[in-house]
């Protein structure tokens, strides 16, 4: 694994904490914002401890199962790999997850889609709330460790995705009910009073490299000449698996606003519909709400 990399094989001494940063941190240069960001992470992770602590450590040597580990990993960074894939750890909404290649990195921006159906559900004194497209789980267990409802369903077809969000729920043990369905969109469940979902969206062509080249498509793609191919088979679906009162939420990508809540008004004429801003002032989230 060491041979993608130039300052270190196991015929070498192998190097302390401070000399592999250096070295890592040079080799990330060229493709990273973050260079010594991006080691530090990384050796971090593989030594089991923290950021902080590689300070108090800095002069000890590596082993050499560390060092090749840490030079495989740096090597695979440089060619893209998101760093949450590397270290299984991504923090959203307050709480650590485990991710992998078998799921999209969760975004800090999709945390607004949590807010948002956490104070609908609190609201509506809501009894279930369903996740529609769930991967991790980020969305579905942040909620659950909020006790939003006292029952949540998160569904998704792929089975791979499954698998990760119920290690999510294992290591986080929420303190609410969280049902994980093998299945597409809502089409198998009973009609729930909050619905959520962060789809498929993106257009091929709209996707940075990296991320076309390392995360799954299936949870990318929308489909369509606009991407919004998901948003009408969920519009198709509520007004038969909404109830009423309910809660549909949804998160976009800032230029489908208008598509996706002409959808929403066309399949729920008498819902409110109304689009909320992220952080960095991007219309991220489309919520259509019925009596």
């Amino acid at each position: 694994m060491a041979t993608a990399n130039h300052w270190f094989s196991p015929n070498m001494s192998t190097p302390t904490v401070i000399v592999a940063l250096h070295h890592a941190q040079t080799q990330l240069q060229a493709t990273s914002a973050s260079p010594r960001l991006d080691a530090e992470l990384i050796l971090a992770h593989l030594l089991g401890t923290s950021r902080t602590r590689l300070i108090l450590i800095h002069h000890q040597p590596l082993t050499d199962t560390v060092a090749i580990a840490f030079a495989a990993a740096v090597a695979q960074r440089g060619l893209g790999v998101p760093i949450a894939y590397l270290t299984h750890h991504r923090e959203f909404y307050g709480f650590d997850f485990y991710v992998d290649q078998r799921v999209l990195v969760p975004r800090p921006e999709t945390e607004l889609l949590v807010e948002i159906a956490r104070h609908a559900a609190l609201h509506m004194g809501a009894h279930t709330i369903v996740d529609i497209g769930t991967g991790s789980g980020c969305i579905a267990l942040s909620l659950a460790m909020h006790a939003a409802a006292p029952h949540i369903v998160a569904v998704d077809i792929s089975a791979d995705a499954l698998a990760v969000a119920t290690i999510n729920r294992k290591r986080l043990n929420p303190p609410v009910s969280v049902d994980l369905v093998h299945g597409d969109l809502c089409t198998m469940l009973r009609p729930a009073p909050v619905i959520i979902s962060n789809p498929p969206y993106t257009l091929i062509d709209d996707i940075d490299a990296n991320v076309r080249q390392h995360e799954p498509h299936m949870a990318l793609i929308g489909g369509g000449d606009d991407g919004a191919d998901y948003y009408r088979r969920l519009a198709a679906l509520l007004p038969s698996h909404l109830a009423r009162p309910g809660v549909f939420a949804c998160e976009i990508d800032p230029r489908q606003a208008a598509i996706v809540s002409a959808l929403l008004q066309e399949a729920l004429p008498d819902a409110h519909v109304s689009v909320s801003d992220d952080l960095a002032g991007w219309a991220r989230v489309v919520r259509a709400a019925i009596g």
